[in-house]
């Protein structure tokens, strides 16, 4: 950290800057002594630290995550398909930003969503990512990725698992406890052939969300 040195003099509790100040100020006296300081000014860049540490803090909270494959789902599929989901929530806590990619697909995906459900257990979907709801068609090939957002306008209700459409506030919930995953789908596993359960990175009691076994999810 930077630091700026001055030469102080002391002399019955004065202080002044400066060796040259030193010698006009005790012309004819004789001062006590003379000593160097080391005065580290680290306000400005202390404060510089905590708003990146806050910003930095703020969006490893918001990411969510998921490790794709076959074997995640209900039942187990063995084709080894594979990917990977990432989300970021943005400040306002009102849009969700997202990549997926996937690999090694029996055929081109159909649609992709995020489903409420724990592990091992199938949910109803809430949220499109590619191929349906007014988003994109996903792409036609066995190996590819998409970024895409998602709001409030896309949360889809599942009366049966008590999610109302409109209500993003509801599945951030749900992600954060582990509670959804992400699927994608094919003609051959209309199922879905790729599922990830999600997990909040960062979050309080990180852990508690559930996870499944080996080749399965974070």
């Amino acid at each position: 950290m930077p630091a700026l040195t001055i030469r102080v003099c002391l002399f019955s509790g004065d202080l002044v800057r400066g060796s040259w100040q030193c010698a006009k100020y005790f012309k004819g006296r004789a001062p006590m002594r003379i000593r160097s300081m080391q005065l580290v000014l680290p306000v400005v860049l202390a404060t510089a630290v905590v708003a990146t540490s806050d910003a930095n803090e703020h969006s490893r909270r918001s990411s969510a995550v998921a490790r794709l494959s076959s074997f995640n789902e209900v039942p187990a599929i063995v084709t080894g398909a594979r990917g990977s989901f990432r989300a970021t929530l943005s400040a306002d806590g009102t849009t969700l930003s997202f990549e997926l990619s996937w690999e090694g697909l029996s055929g081109p995906p159909l649609f992709a969503h995020i489903h409420v459900g724990q592990a091992g257990v199938n949910g109803g979907v809430t949220i499109f990512l590619c191929g349906g709801d007014a988003q994109p068609a996903c792409p036609q090939a066995t190996s590819a990725s998409i970024t895409g957002t998602a709001t409030a306008a896309n949360v889809l209700a599942i009366p049966a698992q008590g999610v109302q459409a409109g209500n993003l506030a509801q599945v951030l919930n749900a992600m954060r406890l582990g509670k959804t995953y992400a699927n994608i789908h094919t003609p051959q596993f209309m199922g879905g052939e790729a599922r990830g359960q999600i997990s909040v990175r960062g979050r309080e009691g990180e852990g508690e969300g559930e996870g499944e076994g080996e080749g399965g999810e974070d």
